[in-house]
């Protein structure tokens, strides 16, 4: 399950697909438990410069409408 969290987070999504994505991360935070999920996908929003333009994909700060919906 760790190696299909990895790969999925890693899909670059067109908004298009974007919802039907976050549901998905979403199953994987339900059926894993937050403990183990985030000891695959850490938060790492304080360690980038909130300007840089990858921010969102290297802070995983994608996570945080998933995050608060599940």
């Amino acid at each position: 399950m760790v190696d299909l969290l990895n790969m999925v987070s890693n899909l670059q999504i067109a908004r298009l697909n974007y919802s039907g994505w976050n549901e998905c991360i979403g199953a994987f935070l339900n059926a894993m438990g937050s403990e183990a999920f985030f000891e695959v996908l850490p938060m790492r929003v304080v360690e980038y410069d909130l300007n840089s333009l990858t921010f969102a994909q290297d802070s995983r700060s994608y996570l945080l409408p998933i995050i608060l919906k599940y």
